[in-house]
C-alpha cells in the first residue's frame, strides 16, 4: 500500500467515477483501476461495488474513507512543511521577547538567521511577561525569550537557561542603603518598592511577595508601573527602590542610579528561552540550532 493508491481511492470515492477521478489524477483509467485493485487485493476487501452506471462504497470502504482521508491530509502537510523548510520558506516565524534581556547577543543570532535563510520571515514581538506566557500557550509565538520569575513550568514546553543574573536592588545615589555592598530580602523591610503591574507579571509580583512574607513582613508598594523604562524613571524620581536584575539595569546606561547584588539562593533569576514540545513550524529546528552558536 502506498501514497498513490490511497490517492487513487480518495479521488474515485469523492468523484464516484473510475473515468473523472483518473482525469483529476492526470492517470489513465486502466491505470487507475490497477491501483484500486492492488490496494483491495493488500487489504484482503472490496472497496467498490461497480456495474456500468454507478460505482459505491461498500461499508469497509465507507470506514476506510474516514481514516484515508486524515492520513493523505497529513501527510501533504509533513511533505509541504519539509519542502518549505528545506526551501527556507513558510509561514512567518515569530520571536518573543521581555524588555531588554536579549539586547547583548540576540540581533546578532538573528541577523545570521536572516542571512543564511532569507526565505524565513522572522518577526520580533515584544510583552510584558505574562503576555508572553499568554502568547506562547496560544501558539501567537514560536519561541519566547523570558525570565524564571515570569514563566511557570508546562510540561507542553521545553525551556533553556540562557544565563543567569543577580536580583539587584536599585536605588538613588543618595538613599540610605546605597553605600551597602550587598543587600538580601530582609533589608526591604520598610522600603516601598516601585514594581510593574500585576496584570503584567502576576508571578513575579507573588514571587517578591512571597520572599518578603518569608522574612516576616509584608511587601510596600510604592507605585505600579506600566513597563520598566517607567520603574526606572520613578526609582530616580525618588518614589522608591525597585528589584530587577543587574543587566536588565545595564541595558539602560542612562540612568543615573545605584545598583546593589542581593544575597541568597532566591536572589538568582535566570533568562529563559522556551518554546513548544511540539511545533508545527518547519523553521524552529534550526532557530534553536543558530542560538547554540
Amino acid at each position: 500500500m502506498d501514497v498513490r493508491q490511497l490517492k487513487c481511492f480518495l479521488a474515485v470515492a469523492r468523484i464516484r467515477s473510475f473515468t473523472r477521478a483518473a482525469a483529476s489524477l492526470f492517470m489513465s483509467q486502466p491505470g487507475v483501476s490497477q491501483q484500486i485493485a492492488s490496494l483491495e487485493a493488500h487489504l484482503g476487501v472490496r472497496l467498490f461495488l461497480r456495474d456500468t452506471h454507478s460505482v459505491r462504497l461498500t461499508a469497509s470502504g465507507e470506514l476506510f474513507l474516514e481514516t484515508v482521508s486524515r492520513m493523505v491530509q497529513e501527510y501533504d502537510e509533513v511533505v509541504a512543511r519539509m519542502r518549505q523548510a528545506e526551501e527556507g520558506q513558510g509561514p512567518a516565524f515569530t520571536v518573543g521577547f521581555f524588555g531588554a534581556t536579549e539586547t547583548t547577543w540576540l540581533p546578532e543570532r538573528l541577523h545570521r538567521l536572516r542571512t543564511l535563510h532569507p526565505g524565513v520571515a522572522i518577526r520580533m514581538k515584544r510583552f510584558s511577561l505574562a503576555g508572553l506566557a499568554q502568547a506562547l500557550k496560544e501558539g501567537e509565538i514560536q519561541v519566547g525569550f523570558t525570565l524564571s520569575v515570569g514563566w511557570k513550568d508546562d510540561p507542553a514546553f521545553r525551556s533553556r537557561v540562557l544565563r543567569s543574573s543577580p536580583s539587584v536592588v536599585v536605588l538613588r545615589p543618595d538613599h540610605p542603603l546605597a553605600g551597602r555592598s550587598s543587600m538580601t530580602y530582609a533589608d526591604l523591610r520598610g522600603q516601598k518598592i516601585v514594581i510593574e503591574q500585576a496584570d503584567q507579571a502576576p508571578l513575579a509580583v507573588e514571587t517578591l511577595e512571597r520572599r518578603c512574607a518569608r522574612h516576616g513582613f509584608a511587601l510596600q508598594i510604592a507605585q505600579w508601573a506600566s513597563d520598566f523604562e517607567t520603574i526606572l524613571l520613578l526609582v530616580e524620581s525618588g518614589v522608591g527602590v525597585a528589584v530587577l536584575t543587574r543587566h536588565m539595569v545595564e541595558s539602560y546606561p542612562n540612568y543615573k542610579l545605584r545598583c546593589i547584588d542581593m544575597e541568597g539562593e532566591d536572589a538568582v533569576v535566570q533568562d529563559l528561552m522556551v518554546w513548544p514540545r511540539k511545533s508545527p513550524h518547519p523553521f524552529l529546528g534550526r532557530f534553536l540550532e543558530a542560538m547554540d552558536g
